[in-house]
């Protein structure tokens, strides 16, 4: 993707760096002892409007030998400042010292998943490290209305080996609107497909094939409806699971499809995540790997289907992942939040799917020499087309969402050493009668498992009305880190994330690191260009 400096360099650099204390919300403070390490990240801070806000404090917790006990609580909405809000932002802040792995992270409110990431994981220094992660969360405003339950999970074990406690804060910061600031945009009901249980709000898949889900009542009025889903693999196997076949068996692509009374009704590649323990957490410290900390959920249009789910019964929606080659002690964890938007005038909605086109599984072509060091290469294909239409309030509407899915993969594997090369890329067009959602992810990763990584994780979207274009947004990050041996703080890091609009937003933020420490942290104003570009 073409970066392009701002005509204006020096007044973008101006307003960036003035926008940066202001940008996002405040992160809870832990009174943090001598020595902390700040743990960072590239990523463009949530912008928020200038309106007053409120910060309400969901959990204050120290997670210890916490395996199977998440966190409890109840949450209701601010008295402060009632709604309605401009926006909503989730902050998770924590601090570990000593000796501890990476652990997972999971927040949900109302049963619906709002963060997914894992920790960063600190080294042999003892010193604590800290480090935040915001959400924006203002998507789930229909849940933030009334009083809500609050469960966070982060399993980890204390012992005299493991001694590393995560003290954890995590709030929301509420905007309220204006006369220039009107309520953000968020669906009309937000309805969870999660775990009801006790040990965390993510279901799990461990076999082949495995399908978990729950069943699902949706308003008689509903007129659009989307998914996003999360998912993250974990095990000896499945965690790298871009790296197969050198550690495990199967193929190197993993895809999260989400079903609809046991047909297929869309599918999302998943990228390729390592975690901040992966080869050892001197590769990533103190920058973590892109998304290992926000395990963004991938977006998927339901549309086609909302003819389907209007009579009042319920709808079974399940979800599961493509290409396993599950091992002993694999599992993905899955969730989703389905977001829907009812008719405008009111009563049912009526429609049908009119067709639903493509494999029901990913087609993969592998050549796999059995000669040591010949390159093994791997590409996989998934093309996949549903069109639906409604009624509602007297007007007929026909959504056609077509998801095209894709990878390619080189490797060469040679005895206690491994050479990967891996990228993918994904379009989905949504066209609702004249206007079209376009979006773009293209996902990579270049690593030698011992020594080094280099990962970039891309994407884009264009809305077109009658032909012409109306908007877009496009960011590009990329991460390159080398050199740590063992689990001591010797790697080298390099990370820069760019994001431009067409609304006139650029932020373009370079970090770089060497031995634990940051060297360079500065704002470049070299913005991603247009789409296509």
């Amino acid at each position: 993707m073409r970066r392009v400096r701002s005509l204006a360099t020096t007044a973008v650099l101006l307003t960036v760096v003035a926008g940066v204390g202001q940008a996002a919300a405040d992160a809870p403070q832990l009174g943090l002892p001598t020595g902390t390490q700040q743990q960072v990240e590239a990523d463009r801070p949530i912008p928020v409007p200038s309106t007053p806000s409120c910060t309400e404090i969901l959990m204050t917790h120290d997670f210890a030998n916490s395996y199977g006990s998440p966190f409890n609580g109840t949450y209701a909405p601010p008295a402060g400042c009632p709604g309605p809000w401009s926006k909503v932002v989730l902050t998770l802040t924590s601090t570990v010292a000593g000796v501890q792995f990476d652990r997972d992270v999971y927040v949900a409110i109302g049963r619906a998943v709002v963060l997914d990431g894992s920790t960063s994981e600190p080294c042999c220094t003892g010193n604590p490290i800290t480090w935040t992660v915001q959400r924006d969360v203002t998507d789930i405003i229909p849940l933030l209305t009334a009083s809500q339950p609050v469960q966070v999970e982060l399993d980890n074990v204390n012992n005299a080996t493991y001694t590393g406690v995560y003290h954890t804060v995590v709030s929301l910061t509420f905007y309220e609107t204006d006369a220039n600031t009107p309520e953000g945009a968020h669906p009309d009901v937000v309805l969870p497909v999660s775990s009801t249980g006790g040990g965390g709000p993510m279901l799990t898949v461990s076999r082949d094939g495995q399908r978990v889900g729950a069943p699902v009542t949706f308003p008689s009025d509903l007129s659009r409806l989307s998914a996003e889903i999360y998912a993250d693999a974990h095990g000896p196997c499945e965690e790298f699971w871009w790296a197969d076949p050198g550690d495990c068996a199967g193929t190197p692509y993993r895809e999260i499809g989400i079903f609809i009374d046991g047909r297929l009704a869309g599918a999302a590649p998943a990228y390729p995540v390592t975690y901040t323990g992966a080869s050892g957490p001197g590769l990533w410290e103190p920058i973590p790997s892109p998304r290992a900390w926000d395990l963004r959920p991938y977006d998927v249009d339901l549309t086609p289907f909302v003819g389907l789910l209007t009579d009042g019964q319920p709808h079974q929606v399940t979800l599961g992942v493509f290409d396993t080659s599950f091992q002993g002690g694999d599992f993905w964890a899955l969730a989703a939040n389905l977001l829907g938007w009812t008719a405008d005038r009111g009563g049912r909605t009526k429609g049908a799917l009119l067709s639903a086109t493509g494999a029901t599984a990913p087609t993969d072509a592998i050549t796999d020499p059995t000669t040591q060091g010949v390159p093994y290469l791997d590409t996989a294909s998934h093309t996949l087309t549903f069109v639906g239409e409604t009624f509602a309030g007297g007007q007929r509407v026909t959504t056609t969402v077509k998801e095209s899915m894709g990878e390619s993969d080189r490797q060469a594997v040679l005895v206690d050493y491994g050479d990967w090369t891996w990228d993918q890329s994904t379009t989905t067009a949504t066209d609702a009668q004249t206007t079209v959602v376009a979006t773009h992810a293209v996902y990579g990763i270049v690593s030698d498992l011992l020594t080094s990584y280099d990962l970039t994780d891309n994407g884009s979207s264009t809305i077109t009305v009658d032909g012409k274009q109306t908007g877009w947004t496009s960011f590009d990050e990329s991460m390159s880190t080398a050199d740590a041996t063992g689990i001591v703080f010797n790697g080298a890091e390099q990370e820069t994330y760019g994001y431009a609009d067409s609304a006139g937003a650029c932020y373009d933020h370079r970090l770089a690191s060497q031995a634990g420490e940051i060297t360079v942290d500065q704002l470049d104003g070299m913005c991603p260009g247009p789409p296509g570009s």
